[in-house]
């Protein structure tokens, strides 16, 4: 059965990359904590740490039950 992938491009306002990595640090020990049906969440930075990409990856009937924020938190 296909998975369900999700990518995501954060740029990273200047001064804010402490900020930015302890809200990505929360987000991965949610999902370590509480999603056992996620199968990838892996997170890379650009050379100046100014770019973030999140790859996510789902079982089709576990990416039903996420409840995405309508409001960025960053």
């Amino acid at each position: 059965m296909s998975k369900i992938q999700a990518t995501v491009r954060f740029k990273i306002d200047a001064g804010k990359l402490h900020e930015f990595q302890n809200l990505v640090n929360q987000c991965l020990q949610t999902v370590r904590q509480k999603d056992k049906e996620t199968l990838q969440y892996d997170i890379f930075y650009d050379d100046m740490a100014s770019e973030c990409v999140i790859r996510e990856m789902y079982e089709p009937v576990s990416y039903t039950h996420l409840t995405l924020p309508t409001t960025p938190y960053v």
